[in-house]
């Protein structure tokens, strides 16, 4: 049992990299909250569906516009981002203090958590047609799940 070992340097990083980024994210979702709820908002009302002089939109139908549940979901996904930062930086602690071959449940847990909150993101917001407007957002939640798969790889 070592508390640093340099052959784990690959998942110390990764697992690092990711429990600062998602606790940045969490972190400055609470910061804007009342931002973040306008932007949820704007996704789950389809508003950049409703173009003028354009016809109607089958998809349209789906718009929430109730800010009562903008705030919901978008807290929600807080406290998802919040619960995977905790497993990943859990995650990290073990790789550190015990290597991956006495860490990989914590690991796979994390990286499935990881997993989970892109798969959140994406899902939700097909179903609010965001690809129609943020395709940089969609692209970004594909590349989480590669990287978590990819960290499942490593270990």
């Amino acid at each position: 049992m070592t508390f640093f070992a340099l052959e784990h340097l690959n998942l110390i990083v990764l697992f690092a990299g990711l429990a600062s980024w998602t606790s940045l994210a969490a972190f400055n979702n609470l910061r804007a909250f009342r931002h973040g709820t306008l932007y949820v908002g704007f996704i789950m009302g389809m508003s950049a569906l409703d173009m003028p002089d354009a016809p109607d939109h089958p998809l349209t139908a789906r718009a929430v516009r109730s800010q009562r549940v903008h705030k919901l979901a978008f807290g929600a996904i807080i406290l998802v981002e919040i619960a995977v930062a905790a497993l990943l930086w859990t995650a990290l602690a073990q790789v550190v203090m015990f290597g991956p071959a006495l860490s990989e449940l914590a690991a796979f847990g994390a990286l499935t958590g990881f997993m989970g909150l892109a798969f959140l993101l994406l899902v939700s917001g097909s179903w609010f047609a965001y690809y129609a407007h943020m395709e940089q957002a969609q692209l970004t939640h594909f590349v989480m799940i590669l990287v978590a798969l990819a960290g499942m790889i490593a270990i």
